[in-house]
């Protein structure tokens, strides 16, 4: 067993095209660029292999993720992914010939890939006869082995190169994922991936008054969303991601509210981002009990009508801000706008998911006067 041929993927092939090449001895060059991609979509194998917990699994950022790969990491070893195909490979035309059989290996890792090669295969070599055999019904699983892009030249030959055998080639379980690659994934790029994956709350709208509207009287607007299945508040979310032994939280905090409106009407936003005791932000006075108000005046949080209208409507959106710490740090209740250094980065850019609520009339205040 080598590594004369590693497993190098040209960039211009995109993930789905894997190229059997040697390894490169040219001087390297440019990494290849960032794949972009998005939620559970993301094409890259290595990302897909990250455990999200917290809150997670509902709406998530329709921002495409941009993920950059590493120098090498574990892909299926095609064509010989099972047990037995693995055994074939490696002892099937001439075991007795094969480093380590015979005689003591030339290094330790090639001892200890050939055992565990005839352990998932559930074989033996019988060396008076120069013959692989099968002992049994193989283990279930398959083999991997370390693939890399060829535009990083050496960087993704140097992965492969310093991994022992055992550790290039390694025999994956059902159920279970493979190693994360020598080359640790950056701590950043594992949130930024944990970020896309994040619950996004879609806010649910209320207005006073409910589907109308009358020119020059103020309309009051309200939102809730779901509470963190985390902290079990509506104003901090949490969600872990883990890969190996690496570990960490993306934590969001609410950091703005947006009114858009569509029709004759000015929005106004000096609105709340705290619930209150019935679970409601935006306007500061209590939800469904707007202060009766003079013609002409705003309010805190809402729209005032200029023009009577048909099919007009309301959109909210909350963005949220993330931030990643590590997991140990999030005992202390750290709030990501404390922007420590040491112990917090920024992710890239809000999140947010808009909500609309129609107006199907706005009528003048006389039409309200006459029942209309």
């Amino acid at each position: 067993m080598n590594r004369q041929h590693f497993r190098l993927i040209p960039v211009a092939a995109g993930l789905a095209v894997i190229a059997v090449v040697a390894a490169p001895a040219s001087p390297a060059v440019a990494s290849p660029p960032p794949v972009s991609c998005q939620g559970p979509t993301c094409g890259l194998l290595l990302y897909q292999q990250i455990r999200i917990t917290g809150d997670t699994g509902g709406p998530v950022s329709p921002s495409p993720l941009t993920v950059p790969p590493p120098p090498c990491w574990y892909i299926p070893d095609a064509p010989d992914t099972s047990a037995v195909a693995m055994a074939e490979f490696q002892f099937g035309q001439d075991p007795d010939a094969v480093d380590g059989v015979t005689s003591p290996p030339s290094h330790p890792d090639v001892g200890i890939l050939n055992a565990e090669i005839l352990k998932y295969a559930n074989a033996h070599i019988d060396t008076k006869a120069n013959k692989l055999v099968f002992d049994g019904p193989p283990d279930a699983g398959q083999w991997f082995a370390l693939a890399g892009y060829a535009s990083y030249g050496p960087a993704a030959a140097d992965c492969m190169a310093s991994a022992p055998l055992n550790v290039f080639y390694v025999f994956v379980l059902p159920g279970q994922a493979p190693p994360p690659p020598p080359v640790p994934v950056p701590g950043i790029n594992i949130a930024e991936y944990v970020a896309n994956h994040q619950t996004v709350p879609v806010p649910h709208l209320r207005l006073s008054p409910q589907n109308k509207g009358y020119v020059n009287l103020a309309t009051y607007l309200w939102a809730r969303w779901a509470k963190s299945v985390v902290t079990n508040t509506m104003t901090r979310y949490v969600t872990a991601g883990t890969l190996g032994q690496e570990r960490v939280t993306v934590t969001s905090v609410p950091l703005k509210f947006v009114i858009n409106v569509t029709g004759p009407g000015t929005a106004y936003t000096s609105c709340t981002l705290t619930p209150d005791t019935a679970g409601y932000t935006g306007s500061h006075v209590a939800f469904g009990h707007p202060p009766n108000t003079t013609p002409g005046t705003s309010p805190d949080c809402g729209v005032l009508w200029t023009a009577p209208s048909k099919g007009s409507s309301i959109s909210v959106t909350i963005t949220w801000r993330h931030a990643a710490g590590r997991l140990a740090d999030q005992r202390r209740d750290h709030d990501p706008g404390q922007r420590d250094p040491e112990r917090e980065r920024r992710l890239t850019g809000p999140a947010s998911l808009a909500a609309r609520a129609q107006v199907p009339r706005v009528m003048n205040r006389a039409d309200r006067a006459g029942g209309a």
